[in-house]
């Protein structure tokens, strides 16, 4: 029997390939943390998620571009994540449960600072550029690393194993994600593996273990009792009532704050507690209005709360004797706050039963009908993922969204939705989809006092009817609210907070920030001997608009749940990977041919509307979601690879991929005045644009 000798060399090469898996996960993995902790901390990235996004890549492209550079960055990476983490610290302690600080916008943001449009907009800029260069400094080091780390390998090889590690690296943070562990977590296990790179330098390595443990420590420090769900930062606090003559007034239940500003409540309206509490009787008379309003309607058998919270909606149900009740509630803990939390027990009685899901998901797979759909007050105050500005809850408030749930309702059943309705466009665009869906003009209740609306479909109240029982209630009948032509929230738009299409001010400052910073950066690090390849830069852009479409179709098909956003990405990265090992199989390609299949594929994807799907089977949905989504990334990824088995300078290639990926994410806003299906248009121009830079390589 003969043994193969393991000689230097494929020991060394077998070494570098392992290196190159665990760096690449480690940069996916700091990507996601990075993106999801910043969203937490700092209000203002809860609402744009992309910037920090934007900036991972542009470290990343500018850390390939510095590869042939003496200077080894891979040491400063623990050292900037020192200074990083408490910065962020600091202006989370500083800026958190307070208004947000933004310029006057036609978009509607939550609490938002009432400040002079020029000091709004100077301060908002320098947090956006702050930020913006401390995530971008953070993953040069990474970038330089996972380049240098290519450099020798055969360059489909290595593009495969980084592939396979920036997968492992989704599943990593979606696994500590799904275990609800707090962000010192988190850190220890990235910090655990980036270390394995600093064992050549005694010094280098001795000062790394010291900051991570300095990182970690501070970071459990100010844990406190904050949790967190795989959506949110989530934190508790009691709930006081202030009343009449009341000196110290006592707890009634519980406020919730997701990602630092109020979220929902969870109060004691049952009738012994508002009886047996005179001096809460306005404010408990306010609160128990908007529960109880849509309960004098009809008197409901079944009834369905979308986005069921902390069970306030259920326990109105509960009150109003309802003997069947299912409760759709997207967050675990939240539901499970709501289960140990709310005076009333609501989600402990056995009329209850919850669903973990999205809201749309679930009335996709449901068969059931009710005689009340209830949605709850939905603003989810965060983004679908890093790479949109979709909400969460966007895809609820949509004219097909609310068809569907017309559809559910028995005969003589009703829709009653509950909104805190802050600017006259939202008040207009629910009122008017609601017209669109019901053929009727709905009811419009103003619980006295507050942003609060109501509004009832599907039934026709008589005036007087509507006047006794607000004079009763404390509620304001309102009277349709047209000022202007809106365009209603469909799938394609759905953009509920803003007022027109069009991209806001806000974006415009964003936008202006993002191209100065890449500009005089690529600057600085493109030498003469490696200047910008247009080719691998606009596949880079390209690429990100089409993976953001794919994203929020699938959300849209399939629910806008954690775990579907993971699946969406991974899906990607699987098709990547498998158009690599394809075009590594064959021999002479024709990138024309793949050019033709790539723009043929993303017509047909525009011109298919993923919706038609919606009354299918999960797997009629998957497969044809699959195949028009897929065949594009399949293409696109065989002339990446094409093009990439004919480099000689991988770090060049990738660094002008990810800093056109950055350029990507700044297009993608393109989807708030034209639409989610236009970015196909956008992304089959940038392709075409590759074509042409191709040629004249």
């Amino acid at each position: 029997m003969t043994t193969i000798e393991k000689t230097p060399a494929s020991v060394a090469r077998r070494r570098q390939f392992i290196e190159l898996f665990v760096a690449s996960l480690v940069g996916l993995y700091f990507e996601m943390l990075i993106v999801r902790w910043l969203a937490a901390e700092v209000r203002l990235f809860s609402y744009f998620k992309n910037l920090t996004l934007m900036a991972a890549f542009m470290g990343l492209g500018l850390g390939f571009a510095l590869v042939k550079r003496p200077t080894d960055y891979r040491g400063v990476f623990i050292p900037l994540l020192l200074l990083y983490v408490p910065i962020v610290l600091i202006v989370s302690r500083l800026t958190g449960f307070r208004a947000i600080v933004l310029p006057e916008s036609s978009e509607y943001v939550w609490r938002a600072a009432a400040l002079p449009q020029a000091v709004s907009t100077v301060v908002f800029a320098l947090t956006l550029t702050l930020f913006f260069l401390l995530t971008m400094f953070l993953f040069l080091p990474l970038g330089q690393l996972t380049g240098r780390l290519m450099v020798g390998l055969p360059p489909l090889t290595a593009y495969l194993v980084n592939i396979l590690g920036s997968l492992m690296g989704i599943w990593v943070f979606t696994g500590v994600s799904h275990l609800r562990l707090p962000p010192w977590v988190w850190f220890i296990l990235g910090l655990a593996a980036i270390m394995w790179f600093m064992r050549q330098s005694r010094r280098i390595f001795v000062a790394g273990s010291v900051s991570s443990l300095i990182i970690v420590g501070i970071l459990a420090i100010s844990q406190g009792e904050t949790l967190w769900s795989p959506y949110y930062r989530i934190d508790v606090m009691p709930m006081t009532i202030e009343g009449k003559a009341v000196a110290n007034p006592e707890q009634t239940g519980y406020e919730l704050y997701v990602n630092q500003i109020g979220h929902m409540f969870a109060a004691n309206l049952s009738p012994q507690y508002v009886v047996s509490h005179p001096e809460y009787a306005v404010a408990l008379h306010t609160f128990s209005a908007l529960y109880d309003l849509p309960y004098t309607f009809n008197q409901p058998e079944r009834v369905l709360v979308v986005g069921a919270g902390m069970g306030n909606d259920v326990a109105a149900a509960l009150r109003h004797g309802v003997p069947q009740i299912d409760a759709v509630e997207i967050d675990p803990l939240i539901y499970e706050l709501g289960t140990r939390l709310h005076p009333e027990r609501p989600y402990a009685s056995p009329n209850v039963n919850v669903i973990i899901d999205d809201a749309r998901s679930y009335l996709e797979k449901t068969d059931q009908r009710y005689d009340l759909i209830v949605f709850g007050i939905l603003d989810s105050q965060t983004l679908l993922s890093g790479m949109s500005s979709v909400r969460l809850d966007n895809f609820v408030y949509t004219v097909e969204s609310l068809r569907q749930a017309r559809a559910h309702l028995n005969p003589n059943g009703i829709v009653a939705l509950t909104f805190d309705v802050e600017r006259w466009w939202i008040e207009q665009r629910l009122g008017e989809t609601l017209l669109e869906v019901f053929g009727g003009t709905p009811i419009q209740l103003s619980v006295a006092g507050t942003a609060w609306s109501i509004y009832i479909s599907g039934h026709d109240a008589d005036p007087a009817h509507l006047t006794a029982l607000c004079e009763e209630k404390g509620c304001i009948v309102r009277s349709p609210h047209w000022i202007e032509p809106i365009p209603l929230a469909t799938d394609d738009w759905p953009y509920l907070y803003l007022e027109q299409r069009g991209i806001p001010m806000i974006y415009w400052v964003t936008l202006l920030v993002v191209l100065v910073i890449a500009w005089v950066s690529t600057r600085k690090a493109f030498s003469a001997a490696r200047r910008m390849d247009w080719h691998f830069f606009l596949l880079g852009g390209a690429f990100l608009l089409i993976e953001f479409r794919i994203v929020t179709e699938l959300a849209l098909l399939f629910g806008s749940t954690w775990i579907v956003n993971t699946i969406a990405v991974s899906a990607v990265l699987v098709m990547v990977l498998l158009a690599n090992l394809i075009v590594g199989k064959l021999g002479q390609v024709n990138v024309n041919l793949f050019y033709v299949l790539l723009l043929f594929s993303l017509l047909v994807g525009f011109l298919t509307p993923l919706k038609l799907l919606l009354p299918y089977g999960v797997l009629v949905r998957l497969v044809v979601s699959w195949l028009l989504m897929g065949l594009p990334l399949f293409f696109a990824s065989a002339i990446f690879a094409t093009s990439l088995k004919q480099t000689q300078d991988i770090p060049g290639v990738f660094s002008s991929n990810f800093l056109g990926s950055a350029v990507g994410g700044v297009l993608e806003y393109a989807s708030l005045a034209f639409g989610i299906r236009s970015l196909y248009l956008f992304g089959a121009a940038l392709y075409v644009g590759s074509w042409l830079a191709r040629s004249r390589r």
